[in-house]
């Protein structure tokens, strides 16, 4: 859908959909994520993230993500199923390898979080900026998923004011990692995430 970019310094717009019948009936693998960032817009949109709403009755919803007529409900769509920032590729699978999406007892809603940064407060400025997905029914051997590692948003992670250089960080801890199959997990793409106050980021695995 268009929208038309609030004239404000940072937007966080939620869009709420339900999915296909199609791709319900069944149970697909993503095997391609494009983020379509709409022509000439590229510096307004800072990231595109898309979530499954894994649990609750879920309505379908278009406003900004802090609107106080966001249903309720809509904290459960919470778990990442893509994210893409300023000038990323578009993400291609490794053919092994498929993010799974529908199938019976698949909660049948997502939500798309477009976080617009207008600094210098433009206005009527169109957007339709989105994904383009590919799925296929024809599932591939593994599954795919996504894990966050840092920090999450909140006072607690506070800068002290006046401070020359303040670092943070971030780990996934042993009650994270127990979580893992037996076998393991293979890392095929990763992905570093911040806002202003960043100079420096990394990750690092052990």
């Amino acid at each position: 859908d268009w929208l038309q970019v609030p004239a404000e310094v940072t937007t966080y717009w939620c869009v709420i959909v339900r999915l296909p019948e199609a791709v319900l009936k069944r149970k697909h693998h993503i095997t391609w994520l494009w983020n379509n960032v709409t022509e000439g817009n590229e510096n307004l949109v800072h990231h595109i993230m898309l979530f499954h709403c894994p649990t609750g009755d879920q309505q379908e919803f278009a406003g900004n993500c802090n609107d106080p007529a966001k249903p309720p409900q809509a904290k459960a769509c919470s778990k990442v199923l893509a994210a893409a920032a300023k000038g990323q590729w578009p993400t291609k699978y490794p053919l092994e390898v498929g993010m799974p999406m529908g199938g019976p007892g698949y909660n049948p809603y997502v939500m798309i979080e477009m976080h617009y940064d207008n600094p210098a407060k433009m206005e009527g400025v169109i957007d339709s900026s989105g994904y383009d997905i590919v799925l296929t029914p024809n599932l591939r051997p593994n599954d795919a998923a996504v894990i966050e590692i840092g920090q999450i948003y909140g006072d607690a992670n506070s800068i002290p004011p006046h401070q020359p250089h303040f670092e943070m960080s971030g780990y996934c801890t042993a009650d994270c990692t127990a979580k893992f199959p037996e076998e393991g997990i293979n890392v095929f793409v990763s992905q570093l995430h911040a806002h202003l106050a960043i100079r420096k980021i990394s990750s690092a695995l052990y």
